[in-house]
Formats: structure tokens, sequence, C-alpha cells
């Protein structure tokens, strides 16, 4: 729910007309990316066994931060060529899909090892 939250955010950040509707979005923008940051950081935490904990947790992080060498310059490339509505758009883009990645897998289902 937080990824498509963020998503929800970030598109109004896009569409907002004024700098304090603006703000506005944001708080919804950085509430949601915080609560999506802490749910995956705890379930992976949870998930994991207490001797790999460590690991899994490096891993998480290494794919997190290792993204934004990644994906900036693609948004940077977007915001340059069309304008900074645009490269929030795609920062939206990026919410939808992670919320559509969950929902497939809580459709799914999930087996947990026991």
């Amino acid at each position: 729910m937080s990824g498509g939250l963020f998503g929800v955010g970030l598109a109004l950040a896009a569409l907002a007309p004024s700098f304090a509707l603006f703000g506005v979005a944001l708080v919804l923008v950085g509430v949601s990316a915080q609560t999506f940051t802490t749910t995956a950081n705890s379930t992976i935490q949870m998930a994991s066994e207490p001797r790999m904990r460590g690991r899994a947790v490096s891993i998480f992080l290494a794919v997190a931060l290792g993204a934004t060498p990644i994906g900036a310059p693609i948004v940077g490339r977007v915001a340059d060529a069309f304008g900074p509505r645009w490269g929030v758009a795609v920062g939206a883009a990026s919410g939808f899909v992670a919320a559509l990645i969950g929902l497939r897998f809580v459709m799914l289902g999930t087996k947990r090892p026991s």
C-alpha cells in the first residue's frame, strides 16, 4: 500500500498547480517512503534466519541504495528533456509498479519456509 501511496503522492506533486500544494503532496510522499522502507526492512529481518539476518539486510540495502546511480540519470534525462514534472511522474510510475508487484505477491500468496 505504501508503494501505491508513494505513486499517488508523486503524481499529485507532478500535477500540483502551486508550490503549497506541491509541498502538501510531498508530505504524503515522505510518509509513504518511510513506511515502505521500514516495512521492507522489518519484513526482511523477520523472515530471515537469525544467523543470516545481517547478510539479508546488507543485500537489501545494496539493492535499495545501489539502484540510485542507475535510476537517477534516467530521471534526470527525462526531466532535462521534458521538464521537472515529467521527472516526478517517472517517480510516480515507479511507485505504481512497486504497488503492482506487491499486489501480485499478495494475490498469488507467498510461501514462507517453516
